[in-house]
């Protein structure tokens, strides 16, 4: 977890670290002023959170649940980031934001805004809540992911003064789309007002009283709110008293407001427009009432009354009051005619705080013009002390401005308010640059004796300060700069004047702030300007820009680094504080434009700000194409084109000699790494060639044979370093064929365009044939033009979406198709031509697209991610009225919010790395089911690996030796680092690197005269450091290998088949000599009865030391059985295997079968074998064991498996009389145990060895089982089972008794009772009940407590980097944890924690839900 930052305030005085928030002038209104009145946490700590466990861990980090505390908040709170927190102030959830049983409470969304994506906000037996400028959107109470049983914002459970203030919520469709209402309370929740707030896309507003005998709800107040798109319940009020005025409601579709069971509103000055049934009593005869006045009835369509429908209004008769309710609050009305204009300028979240005056006029917020940008930012120099030349500085006090009055001589746009406001940000300025003046006043004689003015541009050259009463000059001088200070004699008067004598330009004058102090104050200026300077400059590399500066004159002192987005030093944000030395890196940049300022405080707290500097990113990698045009130097052979399925006008073709090559030419802004894709078609042997860089041999690539000289396909990337500026490429026959048929090149990188073959570039930046695509999340450049897309239509669409969604241009919108493959979205209805679409997808879920030019059927261009904004451009102008978006597959149902086509000036730029594809290059880009299909090819921040080694890790069409790493040592490291390391007792597994340098590469292919199997075996059985994968290419589609094919040749092995060494081998045929049909009849035919003889030699393949298998990329999975690491005989070792590595490997077995004669356990850990590390394998329905550990194997971990139907996963130890299994240790973490729902009848009266264990020791943490129901464990012959943070997740439908309570305890009482001789350490475990999908139903929430002696903590036997991996990353168990687990574990999951290649736990759920099944 992050830290979070806090930041205690002083009130109203200037140690204000945000001085808006002391000020909190805009205060709550309506009801919510009643009952001793709402404001939040006023008067208390200030804490900046990012995350919902942050916010939880503010709430319950105070003394007391009742001390006051604000909470800023920013960035995007989901389900990844959002997890229970505990204390004594708190009482706090996972999959919600719970605001429970405590009071004193602010919310309030800063800087870029807080967005809360699918979670809910939720008040019980809470007070004194103020929730301000926050965007709530998509929360479920069915389907994926669900909170808050479905509300926005639900208060239920004795909540009282609630303040909802500037929020927009927002769902995505009615209760048939999962979603229930936006704003509900219920169960004694009063006095609650909800202001400038935007409500819109939902089938439920919200209500008050949540049945007709929940009457004891309300008064509640609604103004100056948008009702957008609402089915009903505008609201729905049960015998409570509601007032609603100056709202805005448009598109009501069944009902509005809806008083019933005694219920009444005042309904006064609203404006409805283009809806039905604004107001009335529906779906019930028990009436309630309203009282109405000055509302416009616009375009509104009025039902019959009837039986159960009573609408206030009919045709041609607006509504009239039916009862007259007394408003107890003062409030002002603004007319009806301008609301609208209001309510669009000032509801919801980012608005500014922007309210209106009551007098049909917005203004900014009395306390802050803006919503302040953040806690960090708002420590910034708007509120530093001040000095003198007093060497004993006094206590300023309170800011006597704060709650005055202001007058002045001109003002521009500005307000004289601004200089009394607590906001740097915003400002008076004259008309004029002398003679103007600008005062402070009160209503009655007030004393003071010092003031501090805050100038923002410098620009006053001589001023007065004067007591307006007397016209008494109390100080002169010259300068202001950013902090005047001006300290006098105790002076009484109802208004004090600043006089602006002279200015260079119009000043602008932030704050005039008066103090009676108890003594001078401090400050940065006297009545002149500070004598200090701070001079920065900015550079800029890559993604990183460096800021170095001088300080002239300023001795001692703290320097701090701020940043924004544009160049006004309001709202700016600081980065670092306490830096040392004159210069400061801020790293990792998106692409963009930055301003950077330097502030230096002495230990005076004189504050002096450097100018400002702003640095330029752009790094966004595109991809070129090149044909035979523009950048196509020569080929040494011909152009042809006598073979169809090439793009352009041909291919190149070399002549069949050793040496022959094709010349290319390209420019790069800057040096770096580019990727080189070639399109080609082989239909002879493998042709490679070596890639040449302005004449340096810098790769190799193999041209592997394709069907047919018709089938072009690429050739996976390859790495090379360009030069800034010219750069001439060369590919050249390495054999005496030469090359294979070259259709086209693509480089893809930090912008390249094409040369022009003599040094220099062409005059477009790509040829007519290249594409290239983006992925990034900033603005569009001014070149696009305007959007040319109007209708939409597709393939399937989901409920709650519509196709019309991509062209709305609303990206909280969407259309999601019926399935995550072959769907398509389609835009028409366009005319003239397009050169540029911009997919805009909210889920990321996209692995595999195309984009079509609908009316022919031309690709324009392919890729594999989309991304949250992907430009696709550099497909030339196309003329067509349909463009189409083909989505081959994706993770799940894809969410694309907009397609946007536009005819572009020029090359559209986007600001992140690239997420490639071209029409020329789509077979790089194809997706299959390994991990790398899901793992993004740009590494994590922070992470130290070459680009090269990241291709090599992640990428299926980067062959093993096809980039630069070329010797084994360099592939092998690449492969240990990319992998990362064990946590726990394996923690010393290396498998086959070797730092020492002896480390070999064994490539497993299917082009060898040596089968599969024979070379594995080859492969694994020695002591040589030894790291095995499978080549890309040829495991790139499901391969079967069976390890009893070695055997194949053996004569007993055929006589008890009764079969030739063919049919062996291909046992498909064994079955169907004999008579068996069906795969799963077979399988189990062959390999559970034919093969059921303890006297044949196929037995589990035994692994020897220094080993690593290596699954990743590979689509081959081991049948039957797998690999034994050691050997023993009758309890003793006969062979000891030392560091081994198991990983990324699958095992499907042919059906279980009690005490198989082959033993056929999928890894056998034996024979004293240590520093093992199982690691991210799936084990599906084995015949035996997963990984089972015997005759005294240790230090070995088991990580980030899934184990799907297995039996029985892991027995330590096979014998109680084995005195040598005390010496095991195990470690077993983030592995996810499911048995499906359709065996949970089959499986769950078993005991499933998770472990048994006997006489060792073991760790379990962080692991997940989905439908077990008993005995999961036990311990046994004074074995040790430390369990932590463990949990189990049972699908409802399994309910085995009527009360749900007795059915939790039963299965609790059976999973963990086996502790028959040995101590078992229970810590943080619990059940739950979920769908099939393993929401949990936090209602049936069991702790699991049994316990039996003590173990200790077992994790102080790892070393520290074990240590300090699970303190970073170990998660309670609970929602996020099985989901984590669900993406992350088995061989086609995420990338988990232990890799650098690997982001943590939030990012990996903000990637959406993956089911556990």
């Amino acid at each position: 977890m992050k830290n979070v930052l806090q930041k205690t305030l002083v009130p109203c005085t200037l140690a204000l670290a945000v001085a808006g928030v002391c000020a909190n002038a805009q205060a709550a209104d309506g009801y919510a002023t009643l009952n001793g009145g709402t404001t939040g946490g006023a008067g208390g700590s200030v804490v900046y959170a990012t995350t919902g466990t942050e916010i939880h861990a503010a709430l319950c980090n105070r003394a007391a649940s009742d001390t006051p505390i604000i909470i800023h908040v920013e960035g995007t709170i989901n389900h990844g980031n959002t997890s229970k927190v505990s204390g004594d102030s708190c009482n706090t959830a996972d999959d919600k934001i719970e605001i429970k049983e405590v009071s004193n409470v602010s919310i309030i969304g800063v800087g870029n805004g807080a967005l809360f994506d699918e979670l809910g906000i939720h008040l019980r037996s809470s007070e004194n809540i103020i929730l301000q400028n926050l965007h709530v959107r998509n929360v479920k109470k069915s389907g994926s992911p669900t909170s808050n049983g479905g509300d926005a914002i639900g208060m239920e459970s004795d909540v009282y003064n609630v303040w909802a203030d500037h929020l927009t919520l927002e769902a995505s469709g009615g209760e048939d789309g999962g979603y229930d209402a936006l704003f509900d309370m219920k169960a004694d929740t009063k006095y609650v007002t909800l202001s400038y707030s935007t409500l819109r896309n939902s089938g439920r507003g919200g209500l008050v009283g949540s049945s007709d005998g929940d009457t004891n709800n309300g008064p509640v107040t609604f103004h100056h709110n948008l009702y957008e798109n609402i089915d009903s319940r505008t609201p729905l009020l049960r015998g409570a008293t509601a007032h609603a005025y100056n709202n805005y409601y448009i598109g009501l579709q069944k009902s509005g407001m809806n008083p019933r069971v005694g219920g009444q509103i005042k309904a006064d000055h609203n404006y409805f427009l283009d809806s039905k049934d604004p107001l009335g009593t529906f779906y019930t005869n028990d009436m309630g009432s309203w009282d109405v006045s000055g509302n416009i009835w616009d375009n509104i369509t009025w039902s019959s009354d009837g039986d159960d429908n009573h609408p206030a209004g009919s045709a041609g008769s607006d509504p009239v009051s039916t009862t007259s309710i007394s408003i107890p609050y003062s409030y002002s009305l603004d007319d009806a005619t301008c609301v609208p204009q209001i309510v669009l300028a000032t509801a919801g979240a980012n608005t500014g705080l922007a309210v209106s005056n009551g007098s049909c006029e917005v203004t900014s917020s009395s306390s802050s013009s803006s919503v302040p940008s953040s806690s960090s930012s708002s420590s910034s120099e708007d509120n530093s002390s001040s000095s003198s030349t007093s060497s004993n500085p006094g206590e300023p006090g309170t800011n006597l401005s704060i709650g005055a009055g202001s007058d002045g001589s001109s003002k521009d746009s500005s307000s004289y308010g601004n200089v009394r406001d607590g906001d740097t940000s915003s400002y008076w300025q004259p008309n004029g640059t002398s003679g103007e003046r600008i005062s402070i006043k009160w209503d009655s004689a007030t004393t003071f004796n010092s003031v501090i003015i805050r100038e923002l541009n410098n620009a006053t050259s001589a001023w007065q300060l004067v007591n307006d009463d007397t016209g008494a000059v109390l100080a002169s001088g010259n300068s202001l700069g950013n902090e005047a200070v001006i300290n006098f004699n105790d002076t009484t008067a109802t208004k004090v004047n600043l006089l602006i004598d002279s200015a260079s330009s119009a000043p602008q004058i932030a704050e005039f702030e008066v103090y009676n102090g108890s003594g001078p104050i401090s400050s940065s200026s006297s009545s002149s300007s500070a004598a200090g300077s701070v001079d920065l400059g900015v550079t800029t590399s890559g993604s990183d820009a460096y800021l170095n500066w001088n300080v002239s004159n300023i001795n001692n002192y703290n320097q701090e680094v701020y940043r924004d987005t544009d160049p006004d030093p309001a709202g700016r944000l600081r980065i670092a504080s306490g830096v040392a030395g004159n210069s400061y890196t801020d790293s990792n940049l998106a692409d963009g434009t930055y301003y950077y300022w330097i502030k230096v405080t002495d230990n005076n707290n004189v504050v002096t700000n450097s100018n400002g500097d702003n640095a330029v990113i752009s790094t966004a990698s595109s991809t070129l194409t090149l044909e035979e045009s523009d950048g196509f130097c020569n080929v040494e052979g011909t152009i042809d084109n006598n073979h169809s399925g090439y793009e352009g006008s041909g291919f190149a073709n070399t002549e069949n000699t050793q040496g022959s090559g094709i010349n290319w030419s390209v420019n790069v802004p800057t040096s770096g790494t580019y990727q080189l894709n070639w399109r080609y078609a082989n239909g002879s042997n493998n042709r490679p060639g070596n890639v040449l860089v302005n004449g340096s041999n810098q790769a190799y690539v193999d041209l592997n044979p394709t069907s047919a000289w018709d089938d072009f396909t690429g050739s996976g990337t390859v790495s090379v370093s360009l030069d800034a500026g010219y750069n001439e490429l060369r590919l050249e026959a390495t054999t005496s064929s030469g090359l294979a048929n070259i259709d086209s090149l693509s480089i893809t990188g930090a912008a390249p365009s094409a040369g022009d073959c003599n040094g220099g570039s062409t005059s477009s930046s790509s040829s007519e044939q290249s594409s290239s695509v983006s992925s990034s999340s900033s603005s569009e450049p001014v070149e696009l033009g305007n959007n040319l897309g109007s209708d939409a239509d597709g393939s399937s669409k989901g409920s709650g979406t519509s196709y019309g969604n991509v062209v709305d241009g609303n990206t909280s919108s969407y259309w999601q198709p019926g399935s995550a493959s072959n769907e398509t979205i389609s835009v028409k209805g366009l005319s003239g031509s397009f050169n540029t679409v911009i997919v805009r997808e909210l889920n990321n879920a996209t692995t595999s697209w195309s984009l079509l030019n609908h009316d022919t059927g031309d690709i324009l261009a392919t890729g594999g991610g989309l991304g949250s904004y992907a430009v696709i451009n550099g497909f030339g102008d196309i003329s067509a009225s349909k463009v189409s978006l083909e989505l081959h597959s994706a993770t799940t149902a894809p969410q694309i919010a907009e397609i946007e086509v536009y005819n572009a000036s020029g090359t559209v730029s986007s600001s992140s790395s690239s997420v490639v594809s071209s029409s020329s290059s789509s077979e790089a880009n194809s997706s299959n089911s390994s991990e790398s299909s899901s793992s993004s090819v740009t590494p994590p921040p922070n992470t130290n690996l070459s680009q090269d080694c990241v291709a090599i890790a992640t990428d299926p069409n980067v062959n093993w030796r096809a980039t630069s790493l070329q010797t084994d040592q360099e592939i092998v490291e690449c492969l240990s680092n990319s992998l990362g390391r064990a946590v726990g007792y394996g923690e010393n597994a290396l498998g086959g690197y070797d730092p020492n340098g002896n480390s070999q590469l064994t490539i497993i292919t299917k082009n060898s005269n040596t089968s599969v199997e024979q070379q594995i075996v080859d492969a694994v059985t020695g002591d040589d450091y030894n790291w095995i994968v499978f080549d890309k290419f040829d495991f790139a589609n499901t391969t079967e290998i069976s390890m009893h094919r070695v055997q194949c040749s053996n004569p007993d092995v055929l006589s008890q088949l009764n079969t030739t060494e063919q049919k062996c081998i291909n046992y498909t045929e064994w079955c169907d000599d004999n008579g068996v049909s069906g795969e799963e009849a077979c399988l189990a035919e062959f390999y559970n009865e034919a093969l059921n003889e303890s006297s044949l030699p196929i037995r589990n393949i035994v692994v020897g030391s220094n080993t690593t298998l290596d699954g990743r990329m590979s689509e081959g999975f081991f049948r039957f059985n797998g690999f034994a690491i050691g050997k023993d005989s009758s309890g003793q070792p006969t062979q000891t295997a030392n560091s081994v590595i198991l990983t990324h490997l699958s095992f499907i077995g042919a059906g279980h079968t009690e005490d198989h004669d082959l033993d056929p356990d999928m890894i056998r850990n034996t024979g004293a074998s240590h520093d093992i590390w199982i690691h991210k394998n799936t084990f599906d329905t084995t015949g035996d064991a997963a990984f089972d550990v015997k005759v005294g194997a240790y230090d070995i971990t088991m990580s980030f498996n899934k184990l799907l139907n297995v039996k029985r996963a892991s027995l330590h130890g096979s014998s109680d009389s084995r005195e040598i299994n005390s010496q095991i240790t195990t470690t077993m973490h983030d592995n996810l145990f499911v048995t499906d729902d359709a065996h949970y009848d089959s499986l769950g009266n078993t005991g499933r060895r998770v472990p048994l264990i006997r006489r060792g020791t073991s760790h379990m943490f962080n692991n997940a089982f989905v439908n077990y129901r008993k005995d999961v464990f036990s311990v046994r012959v004074g074995a040790q089972l430390f369990w932590q943070d463990n949990m189990f997740v049972n699908n409802s439908i399994h309910q085995e008794k009527d009360d749900v309570q007795d059915a939790l305890d039963e299965i609790a009482e059976n999973l963990l009772r086996d502790t028959r001789d040995g101590d078992f350490q229970n810590e943080g475990s619990y059940l739950w009940f979920s769908d099939g999908a393993c929401n949990l139903d936090f209602s049936t929430e069991t702790a699991l407590t049994h316990n039996a002696g003590s173990t200790g903590d077992l994790s102080q036997n790892y070393n520290s980097a074990s240590q300090s991996m699970m303190n970073e990353h170990q998660l309670p168990a609970g929602q996020e944890l099985v989901d984590y687990l669900s993406a992350t574990a088995g061989k086609h999951g995420q990338v988990p924690f232990n890799s650098p290649l690997g982001y943590d736990a939030d990012y990996v759920l903000g990637l959406g839900k993956v089911s556990c099944q």
